[in-house]
């Protein structure tokens, strides 16, 4: 057993999840055309291997064989139990909003997905970034560019949340993407649903699950999205508080070198919105970007999408361009998570007349606000 444990904590389990994604999606499915055979035994090893690992892992916290740190003020997760988008960065930026409302000193703590390197980086103390995308991730990024609070990427949460507190004096630790690192204690854990969750019955990598539904056992809080109820969920949920969360359009502004917050100050687009668009995105979910543009009337004559966190290039922004002049479009269209890649090439895209404009959404609690904010309130005045 203690072998077992040492192995666990050398294995983080989003990389352990990380790598049985990549290398079914990739080495494995290479085989299906020739090795029909060995590609079902190694997919169902893979499958077994993966879900003996989260079961270990589970029994041994649950069982309290294996270490959890308590940092020195409280810690809300955010998180999900599939992979893919289901809406964690939008909602964490809600918490920071409601936690500056509160007048707390939030600091967001997330390992930086798909950002290069390893160990912890500052991306921002709280008045400057100092780190690039490629360095942070996009979403940490994305945090850093609309927030004035310290945001760090360690996929070590508690040292992270440690250098939060020490060196930048936040009282209210956030993870962003925490639910399964249970490493860390957290005095709430948040689980977001949406209906491509919902839709999964199968862990890695049979399905898009990192832990099996059994999981939200260990939430405290249920956000749900639009247009899902407790009924549909397959397992018990009534320990915990189940609010509906909703995405709500929050305008249209262009991208300058100032950044993302100075664009999301001044949201006026009415002129923008008038030049034929080509829309860009490397989101899990492109399809939602679309859906979102064509509720308020925005239909760009083109949709140009690339893989999830894809980092950009001059290539890509040159490819961009030229589809832009194919299609007669001034401007191009994106998420904010695009736009603090796409912002070093802001002055290419202008010396060809192109603009870059983002839409920004915001997730708003729909039920159940006045009690969750009331528990969130309650953990901001420990």
């Amino acid at each position: 057993m203690v072998l077992v444990n040492l192995m666990l904590q050398t294995c983080n389990h989003s990389v352990i999840e990380e790598w049985f994604w990549e290398s079914y999606s990739t080495n494995i499915q290479s085989l299906c055309d020739c090795r029909k055979e060995i590609t079902i035994y190694l997919v169902i090893t893979c499958k077994m291997l993966y879900s003996s690992f989260v079961r270990l892992n589970n029994i041994l916290y649950d069982r309290r064989l294996r270490a959890v740190r308590h940092a020195d003020v409280p810690v809300i997760s955010v998180g999900n139990i599939s992979t893919g988008g289901s809406g964690k960065s939008p909602f964490v930026q809600m918490l920071v909003r409601e936690a500056l409302a509160m007048k707390a000193r939030p600091a967001v703590i997330s390992r930086g997905y798909k950002r290069s390197g390893s160990g912890e980086v500052v991306v921002s103390d709280g008045m400057t970034i100092l780190a690039t995308s490629v360095e942070s991730g996009d979403e940490l990024m994305m945090h850093a560019a609309l927030f004035p609070i310290p945001v760090i990427a360690n996929a070590k949460r508690f040292e992270g949340a440690r250098t939060a507190v020490e060196r930048f004096g936040a009282n209210l630790i956030l993870l962003d993407d925490g639910f399964q690192h249970r490493a860390l204690h957290r005095d709430m854990d948040i689980v977001i649903v949406d209906e491509f969750t919902l839709r999964q019955k199968a862990l890695l990598p049979f399905g898009r699950l990192r832990e099996p539904w059994s999981a939200l056992k260990r939430a405290h809080v249920i956000a749900l999205h639009e247009g899902i109820s407790p009924q549909d969920i397959p397992t018990d949920i009534a320990h915990a508080l189940i609010i509906g969360i909703r995405t709500e359009w929050n305008g249209v502004y262009k991208l300058t070198k100032a950044g993302l917050r100075a664009g999301n100050s001044t949201n006026n687009s009415t002129i923008q919105l008038r030049k034929q668009l080509l829309a860009v995105s490397a989101i899990a979910h492109p399809e939602r970007f679309k859906a979102t543009l064509a509720k308020q009337g925005i239909l760009p004559v083109k949709h140009y999408k690339f893989a999830d966190h894809h980092a950009y290039t001059m290539a890509d922004c040159s490819t961009l361009i030229a589809e832009c002049k194919q299609a007669n479009a001034q401007a191009i269209i994106t998420t904010e998570k695009d736009a603090v890649k796409l912002i070093s090439y802001i002055d290419e895209f202008q010396s060809h007349g192109i603009d870059v404009l983002c839409g920004s959404i915001r997730t708003v609690i729909a039920d159940k606000r006045d009690e969750f904010l009331g528990m969130m309130n309650a953990l901001t005045h420990l």
